[in-house]
């Protein structure tokens, strides 16, 4: 189907599936490329093993944990744990989840799920190995923003606020009044795709990722995870927190 070239493809249909706006469940499923004619000459191949359970650092429980958690996640993408509709829904949607991994809802959701995931974050909020080993995941940006928001909150030191520089570059033979039409209050409001809001309030210490490749000799890639080290009007002096490059200062 490619002309004969062979073409990698990577994924798992247990996962997060094509959102269809507003799509049925067989819509959604139609959609999936496990419906595609061309199906049929791909060849699948199977991961099958848990590296984590590899490392020399786990002990014989954090091991059963893991390997549990793993199995739960497993049986829930082959359907194999129980689903129930709600309310007046027909489709089984909903599971429930174990209570072990359950966080209680309290008066402030937010500051659970940070003291979860984050616990003496107050104390160790400026150790790499400490950073790296803990994370938050997000459905969408507007939610982690919350929360970056929150952490920084709790972070000791002085903010430091950075802007972005928005305006409408006309092209040489358009002589639209774009600036009227897009004043800079509407521009600051939007906030791209791979793109950081307007304002940014940082600290020394906080975390931050790249979202362009900037220097890949020098471990600066979309997706590298820094520490601040230095607040300056235009620079930042950061310290790379993983890989090869780890601890080295950009």
């Amino acid at each position: 189907p490619f002309g004969g070239k062979v073409v990698v493809l990577g994924g798992d249909a247990r996962q997060i599936l094509l959102v269809i706006e507003g799509g049925t469940r067989s819509q959604i499923i139609d959609a999936a490329i496990t419906s595609s004619p061309l199906w049929n000459s791909i060849i699948v191949l199977y991961l099958t093993k848990n590296m984590r359970l590899n490392s020399s650092h786990l002990d014989a429980t954090s091991k059963n944990e893991i390997s549990s958690f793993s199995k739960w996640l497993l049986d829930i993408g082959d359907g194999k744990v129980p689903a129930r509709a709600r309310d007046s829904e027909t489709e089984r949607y909903w599971i429930k989840i174990p209570h072990d991994i359950l966080l209680t809802f309290q008066n402030n959701s937010l500051q659970c799920i940070v003291d979860s995931a984050y616990p003496d974050i107050r104390d160790r909020y400026a150790e790499i190995q400490y950073l790296k080993e803990h994370a938050i995941l997000s459905p969408t940006n507007e939610i982690i923003d919350m929360v970056n928001d929150f952490v920084v909150t709790l972070i000791p030191g002085g903010p430091k606020e950075y802007l972005s520089c928005d305006s409408i570059v006309k092209g040489p033979d358009n002589n639209d009044p774009y600036d009227l039409l897009y004043p800079v209050e509407f521009l600051i409001s939007v906030t791209g795709n791979n793109f950081p809001q307007h304002q940014l309030i940082l600290k020394k210490g906080v975390p931050i990722m790249l979202l362009r490749n900037i220097n890949q000799y020098e471990g600066l890639c979309n997706g590298t995870r820094l520490i601040i080290v230095t607040l300056g009007d235009l620079i930042i002096e950061a310290k790379i927190m993983t890989g090869k490059y780890k601890a080295k200062l950009c």
